[in-house]
C-alpha cells in the first residue's frame, strides 16, 4: 500500500470502521452510485433483505472482515478520492502526495545538516543563530544530526526536482536500514560512532533529506510505509557554488 502499511482490519477500531461509511457515502454522492451497490460489489453478492446495514454501518457496526472487503474495494475503484477524505487509511495515488504528507506531517526541527572540517574536529550545525534557509556549497563535508524520539530502524531518502533517492547511511556505505536511538546522534557513523563524511558535489538548489523510522524493521523501498509509531523528519536545504 504505497506509503501506508496494510491495515489489519481484525484489529481496526470500531471508529476507523465508521470513517470507511463516511469514505463510501461521499464517493456514493460523488459517482451516484448508491452505497448498497458499492457494498454488494465489494462482497461479491447481494445484500439481505430487512437487514439495516447502512445504520449498523454509520456507527462503526460491520463485520471486520467485511470492512477489510469494503476498503479493498474501494482502493481498487475509487483510491484517490477515499486518501483524500482518510488519509490514515488510504494510500497515496503518487509521489505528490508523499510530498503532500511530507509538508503537512513530517517532523521539522529535529534533523540538521552539520558542517565538517576537513579534520572532521570542528562540527557546525547548518541553519542555527537563526539561519531558517538551510545553505550548504557544493562539496562542503558534512554529516547529518538526528534527534530521534524513538528507538527504531530508519530509512533515509533525498529528494531533488522530480526524484527521491535512498541515501547510504549504513556502515558499510550501503542505503539499507540502518539502526538509531533516542536522542541526539551523527549519522552516517562508524561501528567507534565517529561521524561519517559527506558532500554533495554536482547539483545546486533545493534539497529534501528525510530520515523515517518506526520501531519495527522497515525496507528501502519508497514510498516508505509508515503508521502511528513512524516518525517522519525532514530538512531542506539549498545547495549553493563554491567560494
Amino acid at each position: 500500500m504505497n506509503f501506508f502499511e496494510e491495515i489489519d482490519w481484525l484489529n481496526v477500531t470500531k471508529a476507523d470502521r465508521a470513517t470507511l461509511y463516511r469514505v463510501l457515502r461521499s464517493i456514493s454522492e460523488l459517482t451516484g452510485n448508491p452505497v448498497e451497490n458499492m457494498m454488494e460489489e465489494a462482497f461479491g453478492n447481494k445484500l439481505l433483505t430487512g437487514a439495516d446495514y447502512l445504520a449498523n454501518f454509520r456507527q462503526g457496526k460491520i463485520a471486520k472482515p467485511k470492512a477489510k472487503l469494503i476498503h479493498a474495494w474501494i482502493i481498487e475503484h475509487h483510491n484517490e478520492t477515499a486518501y483524500t477524505i482518510a488519509p490514515h487509511l488510504f494510500p497515496a495515488p503518487d509521489k505528490r502526495d508523499w510530498e503532500a504528507f511530507l509538508e503537512t506531517h513530517a517532523i521539522k526541527g529535529k534533523l540538521r545538516l552539520v558542517s565538517l572540517s576537513q579534520s572532521k574536529s570542528l562540527i557546525r550545525r547548518v541553519g542555527e543563530d537563526n539561519d531558517a534557509s538551510h545553505h550548504m556549497k557544493l562539496g562542503q563535508p558534512f554529516c547529518f544530526e538526528l534527534d530521534s524520539d524513538v528507538d527504531g530502524t530508519m530509512i533515509a531518502f533525498q529528494g531533488y526536482q522530480d526524484g527521491w533517492h535512498p541515501i547510504p547511511l549504513g556502515q558499510d556505505g550501503t542505503a539499507m536500514p540502518t539502526t538509531v536511538t533516542s536522542g541526539v546522534q551523527l549519522l552516517p557513523k562508524t561501528p567507534q560512532n565517529q561521524p561519517v563524511q559527506m558532500s554533495e558535489d554536482e547539483d545546486l538548489g533545493l534539497h529534501q533529506f528525510v530520515f523515517v523510522v518506526n520501531p519495527k524493521e522497515m525496507t528501502n523501498k519508497f514510498p516508505p510505509a509508515v503508521n502511528d509509531n513512524t516518525r517522519v523528519y525532514l530538512v531542506k536545504v539549498n545547495f549553493t557554488v563554491k567560494e
